[in-house]
């Protein structure tokens, strides 16, 4: 238990230092002055936690490039539940113009002897001089999971990242559209949103995207 604590502690710290953990994105966002006069864009990704165990609870790490350090820093956290009714939805994301790389997808949960769960898809990285208990702020990426973009003022719907699972502790990364009912919930809850989205996929790092029913890359993750 206390172990949890302080995991949940570490997260807490890093969302603070990271910015809010989960922006607050409502059907009438883009009209918004605050929304308008800041220049960002509307983000629409999901990122399935990479154990069923977890339930639909996770985060997704987002990191931008940092050309003087050569490499991928962390600058956002998004902690993302599953709707009241049970079901799963997207990741709705205020995000400043520019081109984002996820550096990991990461869930909590608890196996059926009540261990405690904690798995994680970990782009390729140099670990730092430390890390957080929940984030990686200390640590630099040499290659995010994948990459996407937004532009300002614009709603833009980047798919779907999954994690497929090539071993024991391995994961690779594999991409694909938003799930159908995903895509379906976000259209009835926020209708001017998506009425405005338009789709820009995100892309593996090191080669083009693929179908939902490719293969997964030869090259395995390690979380």
């Amino acid at each position: 238990m206390f172990s949890i604590i302080l995991r949940m502690i570490g997260a807490a710290a890093l969302c603070s230092l990271v910015a809010a953990c989960v922006s607050r994105v409502s059907d009438d966002t883009l009209n918004s002055p605050e929304f308008a006069a800041s220049g960002a864009g509307i983000v629409v990704m999901y990122a399935p936690p990479p154990d069923p165990r977890c339930g639909n609870n996770r985060s997704v790490e987002l990191g931008t490039y940092r050309a003087e350090l050569g490499s991928w820093k962390p600058v956002k956290v998004a902690a993302i539940a599953g709707s009241s009714d049970g079901g799963d939805k997207a990741a709705e994301l205020i995000l400043p113009p520019g081109e984002y790389g996820v550096l990991s997808i990461s869930c909590f949960g608890t196996d059926f002897a009540g261990h405690t769960l904690r798995v994680r898809m970990l782009a390729p990285n140099v670990r730092g001089l430390g890390a957080h208990l929940f984030g990686d702020l200390a640590r630099d990426f040499t290659s995010p999971l994948a990459t996407f973009s937004v532009r300002p003022g614009e709603v833009v719907n980047v798919g779907a990242i999954l994690s497929a699972r090539t071993g024991p502790t391995t994961f690779a990364p594999l991409l694909a559209p938003l799930p159908p009912g995903v895509l379906a919930s976000f259209q009835a809850t926020k209708p001017t949103l998506a009425e405005k989205m338009v789709t820009r996929p995100m892309v593996l790092a090191n080669s083009a995207p693929l179908p939902p029913t490719g293969a997964a890359p030869s090259a395995p993750l390690t979380h």
